[in-house]
């Protein structure tokens, strides 16, 4: 059955298939080598990506690079140019922080986590504090975001 409901795909009528229910594997994209900061293709900058295909694990990650691959074509039909979501949010940083650092030799997947936000001055760092980082993280992330989502072009574009 598996077969027969495959080959409907266009493209994979005749596709040679391995296995068939046994294997579960993600493909994903090596996206600080391979697509740029708006998630499109270098050589066509029309063609861009969201979701687990540009290296995020989960729903809400999945969910945030969507929007963001959204905001940012939106925000070039309208003429403009997305404003870098702030690196003290998780979604700033999963973006940029990790989807685009292109240091590391390998690009593995990531879900979003507390500790690829940038620390907060004065906190302890290691085990000792952590719940108090963590409240201290959120609240100053609330806090940017709500002025990211002020900014000119997002606020038309939040209206549309």
């Amino acid at each position: 059955e598996q077969r027969r409901v495959l080959r409907m795909i266009p493209g994979l009528e005749r596709a040679e298939f391995v296995r068939y229910g046994q294997l579960h594997r993600n493909f994903y994209l090596d996206t600080p080598r391979q697509l740029t900061r708006a998630f499109a293709l270098p050589a066509a900058p029309g063609i861009h990506f969201a979701g687990q295909l540009t290296g995020v694990e989960g729903y809400v990650e999945s969910i945030a690079s969507g929007l963001f691959t959204a905001w940012t074509v939106a925000a070039g039909l309208m003429g403009g140019a997305l404003p870098e979501p702030p690196r003290e949010t998780i979604c700033g940083s999963l973006l940029y922080r990790h989807l685009f650092d292109a240091t590391t030799a390998r690009f593995t997947p990531m879900n979003a986590n507390f500790g690829i936000l940038p620390p907060v001055d004065g906190l302890p760092s290691g085990r000792r504090g952590r719940r108090d980082r963590k409240i201290a993280q959120g609240e100053r992330a609330l806090s940017i975001l709500d002025a990211y989502l002020e900014t000119d072009l997002l606020k038309h574009l939040l209206e549309r």
